[in-house]
């Protein structure tokens, strides 16, 4: 439920379509440019999330574009994540990834919400939107973004050198612990993050 539904993929000369559920409700983009939300309502859309995530990346299926503009909440409450354009397959161990689908050195993806092997056109997995979660979530919950939006190439040095600030300094109402999650999904290795989303309630 917490993924757009994909109903079919349709070849149009070179280019190749998703025909995808219609959302009706916002982005979290539009929700966070309203007033400041409560922490139960962040630790909701938060859990959401980290559930949507989960289940694609229990498919083997790795987001590469997760932002607040590919995440919707419908006028019931459900969150959605969008926009699966970018989203490749993890590839199995010791299987040979198709070097048209993924290229090393080659950035896909949104430089303000991408992991630093991302940026660096090195090999990503799962570890690489749990990043990007954490850059979501860090968003949502203090309303300014963990390494700066002045342009973007101060933002990708930051995001490849800088650390996050304290969320529960930047936000007293954000408890320690939930803090402290946040940045481990901010970590700048791979190995350093959590290995998987949770989905326990």
């Amino acid at each position: 439920p917490g993924i757009a539904t994909v109903y079919s993929l349709e070849e149009f000369d070179d280019s190749v379509c998703i025909i995808s559920e219609y959302v009706h409700g916002s982005t979290l983009r539009q929700i966070m440019s309203e007033e400041p939300l409560p922490y139960a309502q962040i630790l909701d859309m938060t859990a959401q999330i980290a559930r949507g995530l989960a289940a694609a990346h229990a498919q083997g299926v790795v987001h590469r574009d997760l932002k607040p503009d590919n995440i919707m909440r419908t006028e019931s409450g459900v969150i959605k994540i969008l926009d699966f354009g970018l989203a490749r397959m993890e590839p199995k161990p010791g299987a040979i990834t198709n070097p048209q689908l993924t290229r090393s050195g080659m950035f896909l993806g949104t430089p303000a919400y991408a992991s630093p092997e991302q940026l660096r056109g090195a090999e990503v997995d799962r570890r690489t939107d749990i990043f990007s979660f954490g850059v979501v979530v860090y968003e949502l919950a203090s309303g300014q973004h963990p390494f700066g939006l002045t342009d973007s190439m101060s933002t990708i040095a930051r995001i490849l050198d800088a650390e996050a600030p304290d969320l529960s300094k930047i936000n007293p109402a954000i408890p320690v612990e939930f803090a402290r999650i946040i940045r481990r999904c901010l970590e700048k290795n791979p190995s350093d993050r959590y290995s998987a989303m949770c989905t326990t309630q």
